[in-house]
C-alpha cells in the first residue's frame, strides 16, 4: 500500500514546467535539442478518470483539490529531468526527456498503478482514484501542438476502452503521410471543376428549353389537322344503291336563321 496524499493547497504554476504555455515552450525546446542529438523525447498525456463524478457528488471545490493532489503525486513519483503540467480541465502533459516510446509506456504505467494503489485524502474523505494514459514519441524537428494531439489521441483511446489503462499511438510511417496528402489532393475541388460544372449545367437548361418547344409546336399542328380530318362512322349511311353516303353535320342556329330567310323572297315569286 502507497502512503497516503494529503491534498493541501497547490497551484498550478508549482507545478514542474509551470504553465501550459511555458511547458510548450519547453517542450518545442526540447525537441530541436533532441534533433541535434539524436535522442528521444516521449510525451505522456494522464487524466483523472473519476473528476466528474467527484465534482457531481462532491462540489466542484473538491474537484479541484483532487486535481492539485494528483499534481503533486506525479511531481513525486517522476524524474527529475522529466516536466508535468496541467494540459485540460482534468488532464496532465509529461515531458520525459531522453526516453524511449517503450521506456515511455513503461513510466506511464508505473505512474497509472501507483495511482490506483494511493488513497488521497481530503480532510475526512478518503478517495480512491484512477488514472487514463496516452503515450506517443516525438518526431524529429515536430511542432509541440503536432505531439501533443498525438497524445491526446492514444488518452482518448483509453477513455474509450473504458479508462484506467495505457494506450500508445506510435509515430506515422511515411505510407501513412503519403497516404494522408493523396487523399488531401482527392479532396481539392479546383476553380476549373467548378467552371465545367457551371456549363454542364447551362447547356442541359438549353436542351429541356428547346425540347419544350418542339413538343408544344408537334402538339398543337397534330392538334387541328386531327380536328379538320376526323370523320366518324356515325357519319356515313348506306344508300338504297348500296353506295356510301356521308351525311351532313347537323344544321346550327346559323344554317337555320339562313334558311328561313330565304322563305318569304320564294314566296314572293310565286306570287308575280
Amino acid at each position: 500500500m502507497f502512503s497516503p496524499v494529503k491534498i493541501l493547497s497547490l497551484a498550478v504554476d508549482q507545478l514542474k514546467g509551470g504553465r501550459p504555455a511555458a511547458f510548450t515552450d519547453e517542450l518545442g525546446r526540447r525537441i530541436a535539442e533532441s534533433t541535434r542529438t539524436d535522442a528521444d523525447v516521449s510525451l505522456v498525456v494522464l487524466e483523472i478518470d473519476q473528476l466528474a463524478a467527484i465534482t457531481e457528488e462532491h462540489g466542484e471545490q473538491t474537484a479541484d483539490l483532487v486535481r492539485r493532489g494528483v499534481a503533486a503525486f506525479l511531481t513525486e513519483i517522476m524524474r527529475d529531468m522529466d516536466l508535468v503540467a496541467r494540459s485540460g480541465e482534468n488532464s496532465f502533459c509529461m515531458m520525459l526527456p531522453a526516453c524511449s516510446l517503450d521506456d515511455a509506456t513503461r513510466a506511464a504505467e508505473r505512474y497509472r498503478i501507483a495511482a490506483s494503489k494511493t488513497p488521497f485524502e481530503i480532510d475526512e474523505l478518503e478517495l480512491q482514484l484512477t488514472l487514463s494514459a496516452g503515450v506517443t514519441l516525438a518526431a524529429p524537428g515536430e511542432p509541440p501542438d503536432s505531439l501533443m494531439k498525438r497524445g491526446q489521441k492514444a488518452l482518448t483511446t483509453s477513455l474509450q476502452s473504458g479508462g484506467n489503462r495505457t494506450s500508445v499511438e506510435e509515430l506515422p510511417t511515411e505510407d501513412d503521410v503519403n497516404a494522408a496528402d493523396a487523399a488531401a489532393v482527392d479532396d481539392v475541388t479546383t476553380a476549373d471543376d467548378v467552371a465545367a460544372t457551371d456549363d454542364i449545367v447551362e447547356t442541359d437548361d438549353v436542351t429541356e428549353a428547346d425540347d419544350v418547344v418542339e413538343t408544344d409546336d408537334v402538339t398543337a399542328t397534330d392538334d387541328v389537322t386531327a380536328t379538320e380530318d376526323v370523320t366518324t362512322a356515325d357519319d356515313v349511311t348506306e344508300t338504297d344503291d348500296g353506295v356510301a353516303a356521308v351525311d351532313a353535320p347537323p344544321a346550327t342556329a346559323a344554317d337555320v336563321a339562313a334558311d328561313e330567310s330565304d322563305e318569304p323572297v320564294e314566296e314572293a315569286l310565286a306570287v308575280s
